[in-house]
């Protein structure tokens, strides 16, 4: 048996095994959706134990329609991180994004708000096109459109108090119109999510869960 022979036995041998090997991949796929599909129904199906305290504020006059249309993000002309994505949430919509970890699901958060600019497709906001705003006018819709990051401790400066950092969004929205009605509105606010006022004069690292 010569080099040819070996070779030509080799790629024989290979029609054989290469669709074991893809069988046996595509088993494993299989079974790690189906245990992730479980994990998803059991969440589902579980009954929250968060209940709100006695006389919590109620949500009232929720605004702001959302309508994603065949928007696709990518950085610096790469490979998209997602395209074609389309959605649509009415006031007082929950929508849950899932998918496996770097998918994107974060990315289309920064991009809805613009934090991170949309390589194509449009985003609609109660009727208008925010893409297409100026930096003045997204100020104002910030004032209706926040995230929430998934570390809560990263988007806290932990020099400033907590009622500095309750007050930081207030004074740069320019919602109040002195200091005296800016500290009004930070204990109100601290009193409806129902905050200790121990917690007032607080630093990040101080406050116990």
């Amino acid at each position: 048996m010569d080099y040819r022979d070996l070779v030509t036995f080799s790629l024989y041998i290979a029609t054989f095994v290469n669709p074991m090997r893809k069988l046996a991949n595509f088993s494993e796929l299989f079974a790690n959706g189906f245990a992730g599909l479980n994990r998803f129904v059991e969440i589902m199906r579980t009954q929250p134990t968060v209940q709100d305290k006695p006389g919590a504020a109620g949500l009232t006059n929720v605004q702001g329609h959302i309508q994603v249309e065949d928007v696709s993000f990518a950085y610096d002309g790469g490979k998209p991180v997602f395209a074609g994505l389309s959605l649509t949430a009415q006031p007082g919509d929950i929508i849950g994004v899932t998918g496996p970890v770097a998918c994107g699901k974060s990315t289309l958060g920064r991009v809805l708000l613009r934090l991170l600019e949309a390589t194509s497709g449009e985003v609609y906001f109660k009727g208008e096109n925010i893409l297409k705003y100026n930096k003045k006018q997204m100020h104002k819709i910030y004032m209706s459109m926040q995230m929430i990051f998934q570390d809560p401790y990263s988007s806290l400066n932990p020099r400033m108090s907590v009622s500095e950092l309750i007050a930081d969004p207030i004074v740069t929205c320019r919602t109040t119109t002195s200091e005296k009605e800016t500290m009004e509105r930070v204990t109100e606010l601290i009193h409806t999510v129902g905050l200790d006022e121990r917690f007032v004069n607080s630093y990040p690292h101080e406050l116990d869960g």
